[in-house]
């Protein structure tokens, strides 16, 4: 499960330029309105696994994930998170809004709590995820 980037991501090694000139450009790439505010969760996820503040997650980490976290089971869980960002970035252009990305990330999570494994693999670290810190933008309001 280390390698979970490369496992997702069908350009194999070597392809970050590639992935990240998908990721900024284009109507689903980070720079598009509903982009921005899915990274911006998602940062915080990540900076909630790590005890520290959303500033010290790059967006460079999505590209190359260079880093190495203490214990694994947190670096697993932080590159898990990752993955699925840019996998759901990825999809063929449509509207990807950001209940389409909760709806990812739920479907995704459920998958791996089906393993036997999974408290061995990443441990607890996905409860980041539910939690209510924060918002994420899911759409114009109705006054209905």
């Amino acid at each position: 499960m280390d390698n979970i980037v490369l496992y997702i991501s069908a350009r194999g090694l070597g392809s970050s330029v590639g992935i990240a000139t998908e990721l900024r450009a284009g109507r689903s790439g980070i720079e598009s309105r509903w982009g921005r505010h899915q990274w911006a969760w998602t940062r915080q996820r990540v900076a909630l696994m790590l005890r520290t503040e959303p500033r010290w997650v790059p967006e460079e980490w999505l590209f190359r994930p260079h880093f190495k976290l203490w214990p694994p089971k947190r670096h697993r869980a932080v590159l898990w998170v990752l993955a699925h960002f840019v996998a759901f970035r990825e999809q063929p252009a449509r509207n990807l809004t950001p209940q389409d990305y909760l709806d990812f990330l739920r479907r995704s999570k459920w998958k791996l709590y089906q393993e036997r494994n999974r408290t061995t693999l990443v441990g607890n670290y996905f409860c980041t995820l539910d939690m209510k810190i924060g918002y994420i933008v899911t759409g114009p309001k109705s006054n209905v």
